[in-house]
């Protein structure tokens, strides 16, 4: 059945666009942390033992944040191909899961649509949908 490797495929998929928008949110705050704010008037703040300039420790980390972002992607990109590899192993298949897996959840079809194309009742659609959530959840809670 290769809708199991799909899911644990696009599920990798998933972890690393979680990465990278994380990533991404932290560049966002360091940008915000170099943004001026308003001076407070009631008390004199006067910091001389810290020399650092905010500004390049802003540079320093957002350097270090897109090299890591650039690579995630990369990797997203190679995987994005692997994905479609085996999607179009997938359409490919004769097996009867991969078939409706295929239907259902990369065609959008309806069950009653599912039941005409392979020519079987709805509640036998439902059944083979409810084994294949059954085996998808198994593999999204073992990458989990």
């Amino acid at each position: 059945m290769i809708y199991i490797e799909y899911e644990e495929m696009w599920g990798k998929i998933r972890l690393l666009e979680k990465e990278c928008n994380d990533l991404i949110n932290q560049r966002e705050m360091l940008f915000n942390e170099t943004q001026p704010k308003a001076a407070k008037l009631d008390s004199l703040k006067v910091d001389g033992n810290n020399p650092s300039n905010m500004f390049d420790i802003y540079v320093i980390k957002v350097n270090e944040l897109d090299r890591k972002i650039n690579n995630i992607n990369k990797t997203l990109d190679d995987r994005y191909i692997l994905l479609k590899r085996k999607r179009d192993e997938l359409k490919a298949s004769k097996n009867t899961y991969d078939r409706i897996y295929v239907y259902r959840y990369i065609e959008r079809l309806s069950v009653f649509k599912i039941g005409i194309l392979m020519g079987y009742e709805k509640t036998q659609i439902y059944r083979y949908l409810k084994k294949i959530n059954k085996n998808t959840n198994m593999q999204q809670n073992a990458t989990n």
